[in-house]
């Protein structure tokens, strides 16, 4: 089974980086978009308190840092990826407003959408009065069902794996308020989705159905003892909550040293707990549950500093890393040596 996944994929230029820059040279806090929702439920865990946090752990030798397995390239530049359990990659066309799907060599095997409003259209791109960031994100569930947060049109639309339309929602929790510009999008393995928006993570199960609201910002990510990891990307950390709803560790700082984060906003977790996560710094940092560094990877790794793009990354079930960003047609593959 693969999946963008939360293991339980809570993760280009992402969903509210441009605006975040934008705002953050006159110090101010990132404003609610234009579509705003009317009404949104109670976050069931509010975010842990910013506090000050100690300096990262030592790093592990380097073994412990992801190495390139192979590249190829597409014939689009992805804002956001995912992988489903034959290793065929879905990507995000912003230009086109599609949905593009490669087998694992990046030859293109279907393509579907086009931007509009109607069931199988899409519309990634802000309008021209709107916040300047991009939208468009992706996830896979184990059956081969995709997954498309629909930013612009503020839902969450369900396909099949050749493109069939299935199912589309724009609603969340009791009081149905409108999902507030949908971003990060993943599945963890017990089938629960989350979607990340201006109002926080939403978690629902597959066929639409709101199950919670979280108090983060960004993608969550599940790991083998029930414990769910999200980012809480403006206070620039991570947390970890135990199975029951209870934060039970964070870790973090604004900066770009190790362990230190820039607008962390994907995140997912391998089969042996590590959880890796990306930020505008355009570097993908590894932990352990527990917040200690182990490594980092970016595509100039050994030949230059990062460039200050966050990467979109997916993981599969032999737990690759598929990391692409929207600057260049490139994937990479990565696994920890």
């Amino acid at each position: 089974m693969t999946m963008k996944r939360m293991i339980t994929q809570a993760g280009s230029a992402i969903l509210l980086i441009a605006l975040v820059s934008l705002l953050a040279a006159c110090g101010a806090a990132p404003a609610a978009p234009t579509v705003a929702p009317t009404a949104t439920p109670a976050p069931t865990q509010p975010p842990p308190p910013p506090t000050a946090t100690p300096a990262p752990a030592a790093a592990e030798p380097a073994s412990a840092i992801l190495e390139p397995v192979r590249t190829f390239d597409l014939d689009i530049k992805p804002h956001d990826i995912a992988v489903d359990g034959d290793g065929n990659l879905y990507a995000v066309d912003l230009q086109n407003a599609q949905i593009v799907k490669y087998d694992r060599d990046g030859q293109r095997l279907a393509a579907w959408g086009e931007r509009g409003s109607e069931a199988g259209q899409f519309e990634f791109l802000p309008p021209p009065d709107g916040p300047p960031l991009d939208g468009g994100f992706i996830t896979v569930d184990a059956d081969g069902n995709v997954y498309v947060s629909d930013s612009f049109n503020n839902r969450v639309q369900k396909f099949d794996s050749e493109g069939k339309h299935l199912a589309m929602w724009s609603n969340l929790g009791a009081e149905d308020a409108v999902l507030n510009v949908p971003g990060p999008i993943s599945i963890d393995a017990l089938g629960r989705l989350y979607v990340a928006d201006f109002s926080g993570v939403q978690q629902y199960d597959l066929d639409g159905a709101f199950v919670a609201s979280h108090a983060a910002a960004g993608e969550a990510a599940v790991d083998s003892q029930g414990n769910l990891f999200m980012p809480l990307a403006f206070q620039n950390i991570v947390f970890r909550m135990d199975g029951n709803g209870q934060v039970v560790g964070q870790w973090g700082g604004q900066g770009r040293g190790d362990g230190q984060f820039d607008f962390p906003m994907l995140l997912v977790v391998d089969g042996n707990d590590h959880v890796y996560v990306s930020d505008q710094s355009g570097r993908i940092q590894k932990f352990d549950g527990a917040g200690t560094f182990l490594g980092k990877w970016f595509p100039e790794m050994g030949s230059g500093d990062p460039t200050p793009l966050l990467l979109a990354m997916t993981i599969d079930d032999e737990g690759n890393i598929y990391v692409a960003a929207k600057d260049r047609n490139t994937v990479y593959v990565l696994r920890q040596s």
